[in-house]
């Protein structure tokens, strides 16, 4: 029996290293013999090994086998499947050097008789491979002459093999025709007449011949090379014409029509092609000359009647227009040959205007659009220069009194050029906005060097963000200065509160100047793959930043699309930044001093920025791209600070420069109106008049996209009318003519509506857009001053109403509306309205404060307390309410007696009106305050009746199950003791008042934790039942006995279900993993202490250092990250992270007579890790080798590295 096990295994060895002994020859050294006497070869062994598998199943019993590892392993059936993959490889290869054609097909030269063979057989000359077919119409005859010669004609053949053959050539397209035809011998008639069909198309393939023909490519230079290729092009183009049989009449009609057709415009060749689409035959020039006559007499009686939306078209120069655009966009730059569109060409940007016109002029483009299928005077865009409203592109503009005309550059009649063919095209879908300019921003970036703490250093570029609060670094860098990563779990926060991420590691580092090392500023920086996107656009500075060029710059090209490796947060931002601000004009920007630089930051004018925008169907603006680096530190320990942080009382905040002088303009200009109203002016930050742009032409567009929305909503545009209506019927706002003087400046805002469900008294509401920007990029917003914050926080509002007993609530009734503007400043307050299209354009001016600009609540809060300050002298419980209750618009005020909240409330009413103000929606928690109001003025936001068809989805539906679905089992069995529970919520109150009377002299807070509990009850206790207590046994067993008398104890301790579980005595081996640790440690510490005699105080201090040795064994990976080597370890439940010490030089190789009595202790920790991590860390991933089959090592699958110099 072993002999025929011994001989089986052997056998089995020889066929699998068969394959692999057969790669080793290479296949520049295969040839069919070599291969097919590898086959044969292992065919033989095969054949044995099936013999001796015979034998040994012959020789051993079925009932036997299983004791056997050969039929337990089932070595014959894994054999044989190496045996197939072995020969199917070599099968592929022998097919790859064998000829298509079966060698007993030939071709006979002259005519043979049937049955004849000539000895000039095809058999005896080399291989001839089938032509491939992928669908193109020129390579049809080829195809189709070589597969009938070699296929077609060869009578050994059976369909079945046709099939076969024809299936393997065709690819691509002609592929597609016949992928749906099964492969079978009564289909190859079915799939041959379907090419056919699809591909012998005379007239397509006259076609093709004659554009080759026509579109040669003239010779360059006198060479003969060049002049033979032209000669064959040539020769070919006209034996394939006349292969085709064509007379030379019919040569000439077919060259006339090629001609023609190429000349037409795309949808004129369209319909040409429409026309004859069914016909096979090449038309004639008789019907393609009847053709154009009909077309023309179409088109010029389609002339004489035009329709009716040419006769409302209006020019407009300034036209936005705001289009979902799905196009095919060439994405091959014909400058520098990369994958984008030819206007974000950075080498296009970087030329000046006057190079840029010699290559569009050079490669015949559309001046307009940059377009290379048509002239500038075919060019259906209707974008213009943006600098002279000239129709050229913007990047073509050349600063002078008379621009350059376009259209005499390139000829109209020019004949499009043909797209490379090697060009590649994506389809591109994207929302794009146009307006007529756009300012761009840069952002404050400066060159930094970076170093480790341990001396590494390298230059790199830092974005400065005073919107994160912490410091950011790429993962290039931190592997570039090989920095020590700190495990700090932290969840970014990005603008909006997007979750951008949870990321792992920090590392510290040093920044300082690039060109010094000192001073330098270490901090903490989170590690990220990528930190930004930002791309500055490239501009022109001579003017733009001329008043910034004599500082030495942080960045020497802020405009540059060198990569950002670092952010550097708030926590660096204050220590860099030193006296040193440097402004311009408004719109341009302005430079901030710092120890790395003078940093560039602010708007570049539009007419500035050269480059990097990408042309979506013919415009000549992208789709607007920010980039924001406003990130959030999201730890654990800082959200939770928030729970008692939001709770905090307000801190007092000191005026900053600009709210001291928004303040100031107030005291100075503010005055009273005859009939006691406030008027206030605007707090422009410079001016009036101020560096603003036209804003009449954005108003305009937005009033029309408006009266699209509101079209497709009557009810909404009905409500919209009444409240313009209603705005001017009060007075708030007059109609003025259209002024065309120079000297006044105007600013028109935009409006919207803005709906609101929830509002009792107005659903549809009017909002102004002052943040519009105008054509130099500037809004109104931006020029007007902010002012300081002037409102109380809310918690502190409703903390002092819930003091009182009787509380009311109002608002005041269009608050902002009551404030006059000074009528020097209502020329900045336009707007645009008509209520139907048909009307004329209407211009009103506002003559109140609107809400919508930067400083409309500092004004209308500010004039509240002017109020105060006027006429509060007579109302003293009012001023107390307007201090202290008021929350924008709206009051909240109480007492604890209702004569007291009475006169309050009058005397609130009297201040009021003496500044214009109304109030309403009063509100109360007593009916009695509330009968002497009219019911009219009652507030009815509390009347919240729920219809039929609402929903409320506060807890969600995670699960997206139906109402009536039934849940599953865990779910209901959580659920029902929820709603067994609900009617418990009728017993829970929150009042709103504290409960605290007017005479109360004494108040008490409250509050409540609960730390008692620092751990839960177990589920199982193990014991190891030693027997080394027995001085307390009888101590033991008189409490025992105690306990177990007593039921109240027993049923306690039943109630907890610890299930306790005893070892055997004196059998710890019982205890599984923790008492394999206790021997893993008793067995190498005896190894190691050997003679030693330890002190308590000394043995105590190494089983410390040996346990946690022992803790850090790594049990799983942290996390699926591959970047990610942190390990979870029995540390972690310990201390809640690894245990880990400083590093220590090793003392293995010190002789222990020279070492101190911590040195030895240290010196028999570093003998125990060497053993330990020797012996027992490899066991936990063996791989061994030659017994079972193990799946390989993959990337990113974690292992343990073995690392012998390590400390521990």
């Amino acid at each position: 029996m072993e002999t025929l096990l011994e001989g089986q295994s052997m056998r089995f060895r020889v066929i699998e290293r068969a394959l692999d002994n057969f790669k080793k020859l290479g296949r520049k050294n295969l040839t069919a013999a070599k291969i097919r006497n590898r086959i044969q070869t292992l065919k033989e062994d095969w054949e044995e090994a099936k013999g001796g598998h015979r034998a040994l199943l012959a020789a051993v019993p079925v009932a036997e086998r299983p004791g056997y590892e050969y039929f337990q392993s089932l070595r014959f059936e894994a054999t044989q499947e190496m045996y197939q993959t072995a020969s199917d490889h070599m099968a592929e290869c022998l097919e790859e050097l064998e000829p298509y054609v079966p060698p007993n097909q030939s071709f006979s030269f002259g005519q043979q008789s049937p049955g004849f063979s000539s000895a000039y057989s095809i058999s005896h000359l080399p291989p001839m491979k089938l032509p491939p077919f992928d669908g193109k119409y020129e390579e049809w005859e080829s195809f189709r002459d070589r597969f009938t010669s070699l296929i077609l004609n060869n009578k050994d053949l059976s369909n079945f093999t046709r099939m076969h053959y024809l299936i393997s050539c065709l690819t691509d397209r002609a592929l597609d025709c016949v992928k749906d035809i099964r492969v079978t011998a009564d289909n190859f008639d079915i799939a041959w007449d379907t090419l056919n069909t699809r591909f012998e198309n005379k007239r397509r393939l006259i076609n093709v011949h004659m554009t080759a023909l026509l579109n040669l490519p003239a010779v360059a230079k006198e060479s003969a090379i060049e002049l033979q290729s032209l000669s064959d092009r040539i020769h070919t183009a006209v034996a394939a014409l006349n292969k085709l049989n064509r007379t030379p009449e019919e040569l000439w009609s077919d060259m006339l029509v090629s001609l023609g057709t190429q000349k037409l415009d795309a949808v004129t060749k369209k319909a040409w092609n429409l026309k004859y689409s069914e016909d096979r035959n090449p038309p004639s020039y008789e019907a393609f000359n009847k053709f154009l006559e009909n077309r023309i007499r179409a088109l010029e009686e389609w002339k004489l009647s035009p329709s009716p939306s040419d006769k409302t078209k209006i020019a407009n120069p300034h036209k936005v227009s705001s289009a979902n655009v799905c196009a095919k966009a060439v994405s091959q730059c014909s400058l520098c040959k990369a994958k984008h569109a030819f206007s974000a060409c950075p080498q296009f940007a970087g030329k000046s205007p006057s190079q840029r016109r010699e290559i569009v002029q050079r490669e015949r483009r559309c001046f307009n659009c940059l377009s290379q299928h048509h002239a500038v005077k075919a060019c259906s865009s209707k974008f213009l220069c943006r600098m002279c409203q000239n129709p050229h592109h913007t990047m073509l503009h050349v600063d002078s009194d008379s621009p350059p005309k376009t259209e005499a550059i390139t000829p109209a009649n020019d004949p499009p050029r043909a797209v490379d063919a090697t060009t590649s095209e994506v389809n591109s879908l994207l929302a794009s906005s146009q307006t007529p300019s756009r300012s761009y921003v840069l952002l404050a970036t400066a060159w930094v060097t970076v170093s480790s703490p341990l001396g590494r250093s390298v230059i790199v570029r830092a974005l400065l963000d005073q919107g994160s609060e912490m410091s950011f670094i790429t993962e290039q860098l931190a592997q570039c200065l090989r920095l020590k990563r700190v495990r700090m779990p932290t969840s970014v926060s990005a603008v909006g509160g997007v979750h951008a991420g949870t990321y792992q590691h920090a590392a510290q580092i040093n920044i300082s100047p690039r060109n010094k090392q000192t001073p330098a500023f270490s901090t903490h920086a989170l590690i990220l793959k990528s930190l930004t996107s930002y791309a500055p656009k490239r501009m022109t500075t001579e003017h733009t930043l001329a008043h910034l060029a004599d500082l030495p710059w942080a960045d020497h090209d802020p405009m540059s699309a060198d990569p950002i490796n670092i952010i550097v947060g708030a926590d660096l931002y204050g220590v860099l930044i030193v006296d040193g601000l440097r402004k311009g004009a408004v719109g341009q920007p302005i430079a901030q001093n710092s120890v790395l630089g003078w940093v560039i930051s602010g708007p570049i004018p539009p007419s500035k920025v050269e480059s990097h925008i990408t042309s979506v169907a013919s415009s000549e603006q992208p789709p607007l791209r920010v980039s924001a680096h406003h990130c959030l530190n999201l730890s654990l320990d800082q959200e939770l600070r928030k729970f008692w942080e939001v709770e905090e009382l307000p801190h007092k905040t000191h005026l900053n420069p600009e709210d001291e002088q928004c303040e100031e303009h107030f005291r100075r200009t503010h005055s009273r109106c005859p009939d006691g109203r406030y008027m206030v002016r605007l707090p422009f930050r410079a001016g009036p008049p101020i560096e603003i742009g036209r804003s009449r032409g954005v108003a305009e567009h937005h009033l029309k996209g408006l009266a699209r929305r509101l079209d497709a909503h009557p009810e909404q545009k009905r409500e919209y009318s009444e409240f313009l209506r209603d705005y001017e019927t009060l007075g708030h706002m007059i109609e003025v003519p259209a002024s065309d003087d120079a000297d006044e400046q105007r600013v028109y805002i935009p409006h919207h509506a803005v709906m609101r469900e929830s509002s009792a008294t107005s659903h549809l509401r009017v909002v102004f857009n002052a943040s519009c920007a105008t054509s130099n990029g500037s809004s109104l917003n931006d020029h007007l001053l902010v002012g300081p914050k002037l409102q109380p926080d809310l918690s502190v509002i409703i903390l002092r109403w819930r003091l009182f007993k009787y509380v009311y609530t109002a608002d005041m009734t269009k608050m902002y509306r009551q404030i006059r503007v000074d009528p020097r400043d209502v020329t900045y307050q336009r707007i645009l309205w008509r209520e139907r299209p048909t009307d004329p354009l209407r211009e009103y001016i506002l003559l109140t404060v609107t809400y919508g600009t930067a400083a409309a609540p500092y004004l209308a809060l500010r004039v509240l307390d002017q109020l105060v300050n006027d006429e509060g002298q007579a109302f003293p419980l009012a001023v107390l309410i307007l201090q202290k209750g008021k929350y924008i618009d709206e009051t909240l005020f109480g007492a604890h007696r209702l004569e007291d909240l009475r006169i309050a409330r009058d005397q609130l009413i009297a201040l009021l009106r003496k500044g214009g103000f109304e109030l309403r929606k009063w509100a109360s928690n007593n009916s009695e305050l509330l009968s002497d109001i009219d019911p009219a003025n009652h507030g009815l936001a509390c009347n919240k009746i729920l219809k039929t068809d609402e929903s409320l989805k506060i807890l969600g539906w995670r699960l997206k199950f139906e109402w009536d679905d039934t849940l599953p089992h865990d779910i209901l069995r959580e659920w029902k003791p929820i709603y067994n529970q609900l009617s418990a919520l009728n017993e829970l109150h929150l009042p709103r008042w504290t409960g605290q009377e007017s005479d109360s002299d004494r108040c008490e807070l409250h509050g409540f934790a609960d730390a008692s509990n620092v751990a839960g009850l177990p589920e199982s206790m193990h014991s190891d039942n030693g027997t080394t207590f027995v001085g307390a046994d009888k101590e033991l067993v008189k409490a025992y006995r105690a306990a177990v008398n007593d039921p109240n104890f027993l049923n306690a301790i039943a109630s907890d279900n610890v299930q306790w579980h005893f070892l055997p005595p004196s059998a710890p081996h019982f205890g599984g993993l923790w008492e394999a640790g206790v021997r893993s440690v008793k067995y190498h510490l005896r190894r190691v202490l050997k003679n030693h005699t330890l002190t308590f105080e000394e043995l105590t201090t190494l089983l410390c250092r040996i346990e946690a040795c022992l803790n850090s064994r790594p049990l799983a990976p942290l996390s699926d990250t591959l970047d990610d080597y942190e390990v979870l370890t029995p540390g972690h439940f310990l201390i809640g992270s690894a245990l880990t010490v400083n590093p220590e030089p090793s003392l293995l190789n010190v002789n222990e007579n020279r070492l101190s009595r911590w040195q030895i202790i240290r010196h028999i920790t570093e003998r125990f890790w060497r053993l330990w991590q020797t012996e027992y860390v490899s066991t936990l991933q063996q791989r061994v080798k030659w017994r079972r089959l193990q799946a390989p090592v993959k990337i990113g699958q974690l292992v343990l590295l073995r690392n012998a110099t390590l400390p521990p």
